[in-house]
């Protein structure tokens, strides 16, 4: 099962990357990502969200349509990834992941600078605490502005709620899933 859900984004990453479409947009962003998460099968303990990380990284986007249809964007974020466990005895367990992800999205524009994205991403840790595996994937939902500066420079603000499908846990019989709130800020260039 896996092995399909990467199969599928790297087919996909092949068909964009060998297609003549070029990218119409270039966005550097950085911010803010807020995790949470969920372990199985402890009981009586609480999950605590991490306090707020900084990262931040590249988005690209193509153009499906040139009269401002649907867009396909790229990217590569370098972002931190934690929540913390609180036991009923009060002692704490930290997971924690810095990883570089791989956001694959379709983007609906909705007005000329909101738009509305859903895809995938695939995730890659860096540093990680024990008992995890490295890569991670799943859903990821945008909602994105723009805002105009000149003709070829704006601004972008970009939320995005990340949900993880795969079980990061490598002891047997135990889950450990991300759940992300990313805020972006950037600038974008468009070419």
């Amino acid at each position: 099962m896996r092995l399909q859900h990467y199969g599928l984004i790297g087919n996909l990453l092949l068909v964009i990357c060998s297609s003549p479409l070029r990218a119409e947009t270039t966005s550097f962003v950085g911010g803010y990502v807020i995790d949470n998460g969920y372990a199985s099968p402890l009981t009586g303990f609480t999950i605590q969200a991490s306090t707020p990380q900084f990262g931040g990284g590249l988005l690209m986007d193509f153009d499906l349509d040139k009269g401002g249809g649907p867009q396909i964007e790229l990217g590569i974020l370098y972002m931190p990834r934690g929540f913390i466990e609180v036991l009923d005895n009060r002692s704490t367990i930290t997971i924690s992941q810095t990883t570089l992800q791989a956001p694959l999205l379709f983007r609906f524009p909705i007005f000329p600078n909101f738009s509305l994205g859903i895809g995938a991403f695939l995730s890659y840790a860096l540093t990680s605490t024990s008992n995890l595996n490295v890569l991670d994937s799943g859903i990821v939902g945008s909602a994105a502005m723009k805002f105009g500066f000149q003709k070829s420079v704006s601004m972008l603000v970009d939320i995005r709620y990340q949900f993880g499908l795969t079980n990061l846990s490598t002891v047997s019989g135990f889950g450990t899933y991300f759940y992300d709130l990313q805020g972006l800020v950037g600038i974008v260039l468009g070419f």
